[in-house]
Formats: structure tokens, C-alpha cells, sequence
């Protein structure tokens, strides 16, 4: 979006039905406050995702894919995936790339419209903050454990609207390349009341902090200080913590 600056306002409506009209014209207006979060990252140019020179065959290469709903064997153009784990928001920040909207934040960008206040990536006609962080975490943490994770949320302005705390995971060294900062859990506060604010509370367990052990052919949680971090989107996280695993162990199935 080369002329994101030279616009009064962008709003990322996607596809949104017949109603569309109507929608939008109560979100210009103020009759609805828009909070709908980003579930993907937007760069500032088309060379700085992931897949940038990954996104052709290359010398005819082709691969034979088996159809689980019967025996024939298909052949498909070979695409390779290099970006790996590094997808998404996981790869702006392993290469501390600034992207242009970070995954996450909120869709509308108003920067003209006089009834907004600038917040987070995107807009609203309100503001919230996040306080009594907490993280209560069992002495010995295994298969059957679980974290809990909580917060206040506190609407800051003068319009009712609701929010979404979102927690990430960044892992010890576990002697395998993992990315900086892995989305672990999220939930939403609805329709908060100027000035009033929520309480809210989610949990995290093993699949929190587990990674696939190709040797072992199970999942694996190693031993070590996780940290816990949570706020507005992936790359505005005011509220740190950690949690301490004393003991590796592994586990198969669900």
C-alpha cells in the first residue's frame, strides 16, 4: 500500500455480504465500534513475506501425492516451502522485519477521522489497557497440568467496545531453530463500558509448550523458563511473565 499515508482512511472490510453498505456506513459513523483483529500480517512491500522466491516450480520438478480417499496417485508441480516454521508474523519477527499492519492488530486505519484516537496498528473510537497481570502455574508441571493466565481490561475512553488479550510463547533453547514468539491462546471482553472494566481468564497446557521430537516420534516439553507474553497484537505485548518447567517429559496422541 504505497499510498497508505496520502488517505483520509482504510478500512479492511473483507468479503462482508449485501449488508455491506450498511456495515460500513455504522462503523464510519460511530453507530458500531470496529474491533475485528488482522489474521494475517500486511507488509510494506511484497518482498518482505515469507514465500518471496518460493512461489513457482522450479526446473519441472513434480511430486507424486497418494489420495487418502482411494489408491490413485496423483502428480503435482513442486513447490517448495522454505519459510518453514516462519510463517506470518513468526517470520517478520525472526527477521525483525516492520510490517506494515502486524498480525493481530485491529483492522480499521482512520487516522483523519476526528472521533478516533491512535491505538495499537490500527484504530477505534476508544482505548483500553491491561493491568493485574497473573500467572499461576503448578510447582511440577506435567501432561495433565495447566497455566492460568489473567488480567483486567479496562475501557479508557469514552465509547463502549470490546478487546482481546492475546498470549504468546517464546520457548528456552530446546537444540532446535523455534520462532521468537508463538500465539498460544486469546479471548475477548464484549460491549465494556466507558470507564468499567473486565476481568479475564484463560488457561494454557502442554500443547502451550510442546514441539514434535522426530527422534523420539512424540511430542516433547523440555525442561526450562518459558516466557509468557500477552497484550494487543504480536508486536504489542506490554505484559511479561514466565513459567518454569523443572522437568522434561514426552507424550503421544491428545
Amino acid at each position: 500500500m504505497p499510498w497508505v499515508n496520502a488517505v483520509a482512511g482504510i478500512i479492511q472490510a473483507w468479503y462482508s455480504g449485501n449488508e455491506v453498505g450498511n456495515a460500513l456506513a455504522d462503523l464510519l459513523f460511530g453507530r458500531v465500534n470496529p474491533s475485528g483483529r488482522l489474521p494475517l500480517t500486511l507488509p510494506v512491500r511484497i518482498q518482505d513475506v515469507p514465500s518471496y522466491l518460493n512461489d513457482k516450480c522450479e526446473n519441472g520438478k513434480i511430486q507424486s501425492v497418494i489420495s487418502y480417499f482411494s489408491s490413485t496417485s496423483y502428480l503435482l508441480s513442486g513447490i517448495s516451502y522454505r519459510e518453514d516454521l516462519f510463517v506470518g508474523y513468526k517470520h517478520y519477527q525472526a527477521r525483525d522485519i516492520r510490517p506494515l499492519f502486524p498480525f493481530g492488530s485491529v483492522t480499521p486505519y482512520l487516522p483523519l477521522c476526528t472521533l478516533t484516537i491512535k491505538f495499537r496498528h490500527g484504530l477505534s473510537y476508544t482505548r483500553f489497557s491491561f493491568s493485574d497481570f497473573k500467572i499461576s502455574a503448578p510447582t511440577n508441571f506435567s501432561p495433565t497440568s495447566k497455566v492460568i493466565i489473567s488480567a483486567l481490561v479496562k475501557n479508557e475512553g469514552d465509547v463502549a467496545d470490546s478487546e482481546v488479550l492475546q498470549v504468546y510463547v517464546s520457548y528456552p533453547d530446546v537444540g532446535l531453530t523455534t520462532p521468537f514468539k508463538q500465539l498460544r491462546g486469546f479471548k475477548k471482553v464484549r460491549d465494556v463500558i466507558p470507564g468499567s472494566a473486565e476481568g479475564l481468564e484463560m488457561t494454557l497446557d502442554k500443547y502451550s509448550f510442546s514441539f514434535w521430537d522426530e527422534s523420539k516420534n512424540a511430542w516433547k516439553v523440555t525442561a526450562g523458563l518459558y516466557g509468557i507474553h500477552a497484550g494487543f497484537n504480536c508486536d504489542l505485548l506490554p505484559l511479561d511473565g514466565y513459567v518454569e518447567i523443572k522437568d522434561t517429559f514426552y507424550w503421544n496422541g491428545l
